[in-house]
């Protein structure tokens, strides 16, 4: 059994072909399954106690790749999800468990209704678990089922790593090999070429995946995360290349008519259409707004942002409204444009990308409603 296990994790890290005996093997050994008790545990441990997982070979592609810390707890939960089998949740948290402490992670296993991860980390992030041991706080990676009491395990397979887990991708990941989905998109150009374009996109079907269960960091954060390698090269040579020979103002115009017209605002759909999506909670990344058919007035502030902030080094707010709605306001002082707001000495432009009635700066809603600044860029 051992021999045909290491032989089936060193095909898995390295991606070469999985013997289909050694996978038949493997099924027939793990328990349909898993029980959740410390006893579960010590078995899981004298297993993988014997193996010799090749957790170097996987670092040196988060390096070499760019992933980051989530990035990489994704793709052990990948692997995990692909070879084990399917009903047996536990086993894989078990598994993710062991990988992280093998690559010298500060993780920390609980157990209630189901096990769950825990990692040490120094954010703060709105939509996951938390908790201080021994004044040190530590996120819950994977959601909980049940009551939500939960118990320390203090059954061990290994010595617990001492590295601070981080959520925030910093990095544009690559994925090498991986399957690129085209799609098409068009909206009205005003600015540039005044008349309908109809542009190809990219959409990276496996970070979208990961995407799914992102949690929602900072709106700082969100607008600085980076597009998948595959994604960005495709919107540089797909969109950016519009705007070729065109000055900073007429490329945010430009960018600002994309976001508007492209991209479909969910708020302004009926009730039977928005109860089908699951946006109030789930705070979009620009890759899954990017790929998305409609979203609502955060994720589309939140993209336009960021666009923005690829062609132009310019202030920015993101502006939140006390009906929850979100645009925001950009700072164009330096080009010699006068505002329709100020806050904190500079004056903004309202750019509201998710109404089609409103001019690129109309300080119409700000007359209106109660805001705050969200999020300052």
């Amino acid at each position: 059994m051992n021999k045909f296990y290491i032989i089936f994790l060193a095909a898995l890290y390295l991606n070469l072909c999985v013997d289909a005996n050694a996978q038949s093997i493997i099924n027939e050994k793990i328990e349909s399954k898993t029980k959740v008790n410390e006893k579960s545990i010590e078995a899981f441990c004298k297993l993988a106690s014997s193996l010799n997982v090749p957790i170097n070979d996987l670092l040196n592609r988060k390096d070499q790749y760019l992933w980051n810390d989530w990035i990489f707890y994704k793709v052990v939960e990948e692997i995990a999800n692909e070879n084990f089998p399917e009903k047996d949740l536990n086993f894989k948290i078990l598994f993710v468990w062991h990988v992280l402490n093998k690559a010298n992670y500060d993780v920390r296993l609980f157990y209630g209704d189901q096990f769950s991860i825990w990692v040490k980390s120094n954010e703060s992030l709105g939509n996951l678990r938390s908790r201080l041991i021994n004044n040190v706080q530590y996120i819950c990676t994977n959601l909980v089922k049940g009551n939500g009491i939960v118990y320390e395990s203090k059954v061990s397979c290994t010595t617990r790593g001492s590295s601070t887990f981080s959520f925030v991708i910093v990095r544009s990941p690559n994925f090498p090999n991986n399957k690129i989905e085209n799609y098409e998109q068009v909206f009205y150009d005003s600015v540039i070429h005044n008349k309908f374009l109809d542009i190809q996109l990219c959409a990276n079907d496996r970070y979208l995946d990961m995407l799914y269960t992102y949690p929602n960091i900072s709106l700082k954060n969100l607008v600085r995360l980076p597009l998948s390698k595959d994604v960005h090269d495709c919107l540089k040579e797909n969109l950016f290349s519009l705007m070729s020979g065109a000055d900073d103002i007429s490329k945010i115009k430009f960018l600002y008519q994309y976001v508007r017209g492209a991209i479909f605002d969910i708020e302004e759909m009926d009730d039977d259409l928005e109860s089908k999506f699951a946006y109030k909670e789930k705070w979009m990344t620009p890759e899954e707004t990017i790929s998305t058919a409609f979203v609502d007035s955060r994720a589309k502030s939140v993209l336009l942002s960021y666009l923005i902030k690829e062609i132009a080094d310019v202030p920015i707010v993101i502006v939140s409204y006390e009906n929850g709605r979100f645009n925001i306001g950009v700072s164009l002082e330096t080009y010699g444009i006068k505002g329709d707001f100020k806050h904190e000495g500079l004056s903004y432009v309202v750019c509201d990308p998710s109404v089609f009635t409103e001019r690129f700066g109309d300080n119409k809603l700000y007359q209106t409603k109660k805001y705050r600044i969200a999020a300052k860029l």
